[in-house]
């Protein structure tokens, strides 16, 4: 680990001093201040979703990858797709989009990485295009998780799984017991009614076939595949690096949770809830732990060492937070 005082990266990226938030560019140089209680990066980083405490309540923004303010409510902001944003209002939410004035109403929108967009009418989920038309009005779930790679995860009302492609047409689902939220990479996490778990394909053939733990609340069971690399929960608790032929890459590890890899990287908590960052060849980003640990974003990651807010970039750099706002005044 190199405690270091200046790097060059592309791109704005967040900061965290003080259990506030705020931006730096590439110089380092604040652009924001440490102002917010939550930022979240979405659509490749092209948008932040942040929010601070006010007199008048909780104020949400949308911020582009500038860190120029685009949008503001009181209602909570959540990413849908591209640049539509749903806006929580009253008991319900409207979509809106960055670019039209259009809006559209409903009890629930969910985030979805294509144009068919799911939403809560009444009791039942529906899927809706951006401007509103329902696409498959013969279709209705309980819960549905969006189109990734044109298929979509849902539990249909009687409680059993339906993965549908673009078209509404159902491919597979009722024998599952468990299922990853979406597809990545051609994967999706699956487990069968019959004890059988794995990663399945677009047709729902089983693709690799691992021994998972049974999803709890206290546990995490797989990730999704990012530039061929997986992280599983295998049975008695032996947690694995897979690529995506299936073969184990590193075995063994104890952790207490894992994260989805994030630029080149997946945040894992041991058992004494100290953090790190796993690398996609099973190697440890620090030799030592780390109190806190936050996902990179644009190379930049929010972590506390030692009882120190700092920056750790994909190099392993740290960059302590005293000395880099020091720097800016």
């Amino acid at each position: 680990l190199f405690i270091t005082d200046f790097s060059l990266n592309a791109n704005i990226f967040p900061f965290k001093i003080n259990g506030k938030y705020g931006f730096m560019d590439d110089t380092f140089k604040i652009v924001k201040s440490a102002e917010y209680n939550s930022i979240n990066s979405v659509f490749n980083n092209e948008f932040f979703i942040v929010s601070k405490k006010t007199d008048n309540g909780i104020e949400n923004e949308i911020l582009d990858e500038d860190g120029v303010s685009i949008y503001k409510s009181y209602g909570m902001i959540k990413h849908v797709w591209n640049d539509y944003f749903s806006v929580s209002n009253k008991n319900k939410e409207e979509l809106i989009c960055l670019h039209s004035e259009d809006k559209i109403y409903a009890y629930q929108f969910i985030p979805t990485d294509e144009p068919k967009i799911p939403c809560k009418k009444e009791t039942y989920r529906i899927y809706i295009d951006q401007t509103g038309k329902e696409l498959f009005p013969n279709l209705q779930f309980r819960r549905s998780y969006g189109f990734f790679e044109n298929r979509s995860v849902n539990i249909n009302p009687n409680w059993n799984y339906e993965i549908i492609d673009g078209n509404g047409n159902y491919i597979f689902g009722k024998e599952l017991a468990d299922a990853g939220q979406h597809y990545s990479e051609g994967f999706l996490y699956v487990r069968e009614k019959n004890g059988t778990s794995g990663y399945v394909d677009y047709n729902g053939n089983f693709k690799i076939k691992i021994p998972l733990m049974k999803k709890s609340e206290d546990n995490v069971i797989a990730t999704n595949f990012y530039k061929k690399r997986a992280i599983v929960n295998t049975v008695n608790n032996k947690i694995c690096l897979i690529d995506n032929n299936g073969q184990i890459l590193k075995e063994g590890m104890k952790f207490y949770w894992f994260f989805d890899f994030c630029e080149d990287y997946s945040v894992v908590i041991y058992d004494d809830k100290s953090y790190n960052f796993m690398s996609l060849d099973g190697q440890f980003l620090s030799k030592e732990n780390f109190d806190y640990a936050e996902n990179f974003i644009n190379g930049y990651a929010c972590v506390i060492f030692k009882g120190q807010d700092a920056l750790i970039d994909t190099n392993g750099n740290l960059y302590l937070m005293k000395d880099l706002v020091q720097r800016n005044y």
